[in-house]
């Protein structure tokens, strides 16, 4: 019933002015909606937010658009140069066929691992590359940054190694002989 009605009522509040992104269904189902002024969007928001269509609950919220000038403030630390390359911001449409052309003419490649979501079984969005030597991967970083895959700008960087990685320390846990 609260389904229905939320079909019903979509048509009053999404009638964006225009896309500023294409929807993605799948795997991430979410989309951007840019509307004519701030009273629709709460409208929007108002009427939409945690209602059910097509068998899941939306979440309607404001979003902040990005300025494609101003460089991402990450608090990162650039990383050392190494023999494995991060490759991010990859889109979730790439195909092995996408993947073997991207790397089709870089050189002393060992391996290519592709992040997969364990649950969903859908690759998420990152790769990690292995070289024969840093100075390989150098090159392929040179090679690699900038590239755009789907129109996707692909963020490429330097993988640390998992040794100097900072994780929280786990917690205790509670058993047998603990």
């Amino acid at each position: 019933m609260e389904e229905a009605s939320a079909k019903g009522r979509q048509s009053d509040f999404l009638e964006p002015t225009r896309c500023i992104s294409r929807l993605i269904i799948i795997p991430l189902r979410f989309g951007y909606i840019d509307f004519a002024n701030v009273e629709q969007a709460g409208q929007a928001i108002e009427g939409m937010n945690q209602q059910v269509y097509e068998g899941r609950r939306l979440t309607v919220q404001y979003s902040l658009k990005k300025d494609p000038q101003q460089p991402k403030q990450t608090g990162a630390v650039k990383a050392e140069p190494s023999k494995t390359l991060f490759i991010g911001n990859m889109s979730f449409e790439m195909s092995d066929k996408d993947l073997n052309e991207l790397f089709r003419d870089v050189h002393n490649v060992i391996d290519v691992r592709v992040a997969i979501d364990r649950k969903s079984g859908q690759p998420r969005g990152f790769a990690h590359a292995d070289f024969i030597d840093v100075r390989s991967a150098e090159k392929a970083f040179e090679q690699l940054k900038g590239k755009e895959v789907y129109g996707r700008r692909l963020r490429v960087d330097y993988s640390v190694p998992s040794s100097q990685v900072k994780r929280p320390s786990q917690a205790p846990t509670r058993g047998m002989g603990s």
